[in-house]
């Protein structure tokens, strides 16, 4: 976990309906985020197979109906792909110069890109 989730997460989740939409097999990642203690932050988390996160907002059309989304995630092509289904979602690309995708370059679909989550928090106070 990075030094500014914690922080972040506490005082976001106040503030917003905080949903964690994460990739990969299904106990893998439970027993991930239950290490961390992250998800007491969360309303819900969705744990997918869809390596481009789109599927699930289809699946929770509620979404829609409670005001603006931002989707925070590294993977650039995760974020064209949505952005492309759902024009309403503010993208928000995290870049920490490490992962997986940090590498790949950023794309028109991308609304945002940051560095960290003190960045973030600039982003979701000027909404």
């Amino acid at each position: 976990m990075y030094y500014d989730t914690n922080c972040f997460l506490r005082k976001w989740h106040k503030k917003a309906n905080l949903i964690l939409l994460s990739y990969g097999e299904a106990k893998f990642q439970k027993n991930k985020i239950k290490a961390s203690k992250i998800g007491k932050y969360f309303k819900k988390i969705i744990i997918t197979r869809d390596i481009e996160k789109s599927k699930p907002f289809r699946k929770v059309p509620s979404l829609f109906q409670r005001g603006g989304i931002v989707f925070v995630e590294d993977n650039p092509q995760a974020l064209s792909k949505t952005k492309t289904s759902f024009p309403q979602i503010i993208t928000v690309r995290i870049n920490r110069g490490e992962g997986k995708y940090y590498q790949e370059a950023d794309n028109l679909q991308i609304d945002f890109s940051i560095k960290n989550l003190k960045e973030l928090d600039k982003i979701l106070k000027s909404l």
